[in-house]
């Protein structure tokens, strides 16, 4: 039976030939290497110590291909890189690159409990989402957006409200700082400056700015 717990390395390694199989079963050494910047030699000792646990399958100036068991694992840790780039950017606000980043660090590490607990949340936060929803942090320099609900602990969601952000209110995004952080909106006439993640809290239904005839 292959082994169920990998270094964050060779974690990396399998995500990386899931991805690129997904245009091809098989894929070179040299597309790896390409894709995680480490050299032909370092891949193929990895590619060896993945093989003697069974994850892959790798003959000597060919492809690699994951086994049924690698191909399983591949996909959870994508699925876990996933969800938490999208809990990250889409509910906290984090920067996109920021964001990918700390969700590669953070793949390796959660416990299995904690994730499915995450999962379920993100799940639930982003069905929430629809319909042409969007979160307030969304917007951009110059965009209004309808207030349709506030998603914040107790203490956040009041000083939200106090601040006027409720239902139907209109918001406009009137300048952001680099990296989109913090973000100044107008709103019942006054300028509020929310950080990025705080922002994300609030979902709006974006309004078509009016366009000169």
């Amino acid at each position: 039976m292959p082994e169920s717990r990998l270094s964050e390395s060779l974690e990396d390694y399998l995500e990386a030939i899931y991805l690129l199989s997904s245009k091809d079963e098989e894929v070179r050494v040299a597309e790896i290497a390409e894709a995680l910047g480490f050299s032909k030699p370092s891949v193929s000792e990895a590619l060896t110590n993945l093989e003697s646990k069974g994850f892959v399958e790798h003959e000597k100036y060919r492809g690699v291909r994951l086994t049924p068991e690698g191909k399983d694992l591949a996909k959870r840790v994508y699925e876990r890189h996933k969800t938490l780039s999208i809990f990250l950017t889409r509910i906290l606000g984090v920067p996109p690159a920021r964001a990918a980043a700390e969700a590669c660090r953070i793949e390796h590490t959660i416990s299995e409990d904690t994730y499915d607990r995450l999962r379920r949340f993100v799940d639930e936060q982003m069905s929430q989402i629809s319909d042409g929803l969007s979160r307030l942090s969304e917007l951009s320099p110059g965009e209004r957006g309808e207030i349709v609900r506030v998603q914040a602990p107790g203490w956040f969601r009041h000083r939200l409200l106090e601040m006027g952000f409720i239902a139907g209110e209109v918001v406009t995004l009137e300048r952001v700082a680099p990296l989109r952080d913090p973000m100044e909106f107008v709103i019942k006439g006054y300028h509020v400056s929310l950080r990025r993640e705080e922002a994300a809290r609030v979902v709006v239904r974006r309004i078509e700015n009016d366009t000169e005839a």
